[in-house]
């Protein structure tokens, strides 16, 4: 039988990103930073895509080098497999580095929650460069689809993206005073989230915070200095028409939550971990192997960690259940007999909500605004992202949606457990440090392995449900930490300190 013939990638370009973002072989190749002859010889499968090509791909947003390396490869092989019928491969099968008894301590059961820093130290944003980012507006714009995306530049582009940017700043100016003075740290995009947030449900009649009132009537005697600001005007009090601007404060509020998640997930999208940036994801790997892990619980936003993990084949149950085209179907089995549960509290840059009410998770192959289904197409949600964002109003999230089931397997998969092990956190959301507290609290004997570099800050900067009980749980032997960087602790220093803790 003759095998079929792939499409060259360079269709793939076409369908999966000119078409869909409305951009000629002109406009991408602008984009690209390549001549038009040069794009357009690979869009017509003249030309291979080659690992120059597929960076610049990838900086623009459009699937990793790597996904664009791999189709060229398959297209280049099949090609040459027309001449030869058969190759055959010895396949290397590399050999565990760690002892020799994996499963030895399978009798202990720990829980693994991972915050930011497992993200930081594969190369992602911190927290201060997203914020950056999105109070610059640096090189964002706002598509047809509703969606802001990162096409590079060094200003905001259209008034459509410098409304919400200059909210942004606005809400910043705002918050930075308070924070400054009662919690002394820097104001980070969370906090501005929050913020417009709560401004929004004002504007809405659904606030749960009566003194916010004050704060709108006085971003509501801006608005027209901020709509000129957008508009590039001098002149106006606020009344105008233009495609894609709100043109009402409540409007512009909810705007600005938009632009800062999406904002933060192109970020995370368009970051692409090299595998030595992966190490410390390999004690974690051989925690998984060494003992009966009830959860792995995430707050990342980024899938790096089920990526790393799936590909050491660790069986992960994260609620999806894989279809065409590596659509994946949100079906919230979340227990298995030989698989982990995968938790991701808060999110997942690859996670959409369509308009069949059904969740999806989409591969960065596919244009996830529209997708095809059963021979049609089916659009996202107006606000399709399930991303948690926001200091303290991710907190009403938890009991709505998917996250219900997320929380409600992260409480009883943590009370399976008689050891905690917290790496890259920093115990700042409310709702997972109080469900950690009545963890300790409900049975005797529990304990915490911590992996932080500077474990006197930690403390100082914890919230009070953690801080308030530290010098308890510390003066009870009930905490372990590793001083360490996430990215410097060794996979055996790792496994023997939950070890002896939890056996301890």
């Amino acid at each position: 039988m003759a095998m079929e013939k792939p499409p060259h990638p360079g269709l793939s370009i076409v369908e999966n990103w000119l078409d869909p973002l409305c951009l000629t072989v002109t406009d991408a190749a602008r984009v690209l930073g390549v001549a038009r002859h040069t794009l357009s010889r690979v869009l017509n499968g003249h030309a291979a895509i080659s690992p120059e090509m597929a960076i610049r791909l990838e900086k623009a947003g459009w699937s990793d080098a790597e996904y664009w390396l791999r189709r060229q490869t398959a297209y280049d092989l099949l090609q040459a497999r027309q001449q030869e019928d058969s190759i055959e491969v010895e396949r290397y099968q590399p050999q565990p580095t760690l002892w020799e008894g994996h499963g030895v301590y399978r009798n202990t059961n720990i829980a693994l929650l991972l915050g930011a820093g497992a993200s930081v130290a594969a190369g992602f944003p911190t927290m201060q460069e997203l914020t950056d980012i999105v109070v610059s507006g640096r090189g964002v714009t706002r598509h047809s689809d509703g969606c802001f995306y990162i096409v590079g530049g060094d200003e905001p582009g259209a008034a459509a993206v410098r409304l919400p940017n200059s909210m942004v700043s606005r809400l910043l100016d705002e918050a930075k005073p308070h924070l400054t003075r009662y919690v002394d740290r820097t104001v980070n995009y969370e906090d501005i989230y929050f913020l417009a947030r709560q401004a929004v449900d004002e504007e809405l009649g659904e606030t749960e915070n009566p003194a916010i009132c004050r704060f709108v009537d006085s971003l509501r005697a801006d608005w027209p200095k901020l709509i000129r600001s957008a508009l590039g005007t001098n002149e106006g009090n606020g009344e105008f028409s233009e495609p894609g601007v709100p043109d009402n404060l409540g409007g512009a509020l909810w705007e600005s939550c938009n632009y800062i998640a999406d904002v933060v997930r192109q970020c995370l999208l368009i970051h692409r971990p090299q595998e030595e940036r992966l190490h410390h994801l390999n004690a974690i790997e051989h925690a998984c192997k060494a003992f009966n892990v009830t959860s792995i619980s995430t707050l990342c936003h980024d899938t790096h960690v089920e990526t790393y993990l799936k590909g050491r084949n660790i069986a992960l149950a994260d609620g999806f259940s894989v279809g065409e085209d590596d659509i994946s179907f949100w079906n919230g089995d979340l227990t298995s007999e030989v698989k982990i549960p995968f938790l991701k509290l808060h999110g997942s840059v690859d996670w959409y909500r369509y308009r069949d009410g059904k969740v999806r998770r989409i591969p960065p192959k596919l244009y996830p605004q529209r997708i095809e289904v059963d021979g049609g197409f089916l659009y996202a949600e107006d606000i399709p992202r399930l991303l948690l964002i926001g200091t303290f109003n991710k907190l009403s999230e938890y009991g709505s949606g998917i996250f219900r089931e997320l929380h409600h397997r992260f409480r009883s998969t943590l009370g399976e457990a008689n050891t905690v092990v917290v790496c890259g956190y920093s115990f700042g959301d409310k709702g997972i440090n109080n469900e950690m507290v009545d963890w300790y609290f409900e049975r005797s004997g529990r304990r915490f392995v911590i992996v932080h570099p500077e474990a006197g800050r930690l403390v100082e900067n914890a919230r009070g449900a953690i801080r308030k009980h530290w010098d308890e749980w510390k003066r009870n032997d009930s905490i372990s930490i590793i001083e360490k960087r996430f990215e410097e602790v060794e996979a055996p220093e790792f496994v023997e300190t939950i070890a002896q803790r939890a056996n301890g």
